[in-house]
């Protein structure tokens, strides 16, 4: 019964196949989504009372000294009819469909949750980083004003430092609005 099910699957695969989707009927079947097959099945399935055979039934009724008997048959064919179990494969397939795609919808939306709440933590590790990065800057810059004494050599490097500031800030700016988005 399992083989007719992934046989259908794959069909299914077929008809449905996407660049975006693949499904793999085995691991779909074998568990890897997390459905609740077996209740698919009896949902989608019905039990119908099929012949499975026919046997021959002798007449016990008929007898030599019985005249009346004479004309009816020796026996006949009776048939062999049991209950069988049958999966309508629309419903099934809409089941199963239907089941992974909330599956789907959930797992992406948690996805998405999990992706905003790193970018959080990423824009908070940002921040941080940037004012150690300003406080850092700020204590050389007091240093260098501290040293400065009228050596032209001395103003080269506060312009240096400022400018690296500037360019650091433009940086941290860009990287603000990148995180933003």
């Amino acid at each position: 019964m399992l083989a007719g099910y992934l046989e259908r699957l794959s069909s299914l695969k077929k008809e449905v196949s996407n660049d975006k989707i693949e499904l793999d009927p085995v691991s779909l079947m074998l568990g890897e989504v997390s459905l609740n097959v077996e209740n698919m099945i009896s949902e989608s399935s019905e039990t119908k009372e099929v012949v499975v055979g026919t046997e021959y039934v002798k007449n016990t009724n008929k007898r030599w000294f019985k005249p009346w008997t004479w004309f009816e048959d020796d026996g006949w064919n009776r048939d062999i009819i049991e209950e069988r179990q049958f999966v309508d494969a629309k419903t099934f397939s809409q089941l199963f469909l239907n089941e992974s795609q909330k599956s789907l919808y959930s797992n992406g939306e948690m996805g998405v949750k999990q992706a905003k709440k790193q970018v959080e933590e990423l824009k908070k590790s940002f921040k941080k980083k940037f004012i150690e990065l300003d406080s850092i800057l700020q204590k050389k810059i007091s240093k260098v004003k501290e040293y400065r004494i009228s050596s032209g050599e001395k103003e080269k490097e506060l312009e240096k430092i400022e400018s690296r500031q500037t360019w650091l800030n433009e940086i941290r700016k860009e990287i603000d609005n990148i995180l933003d988005i």
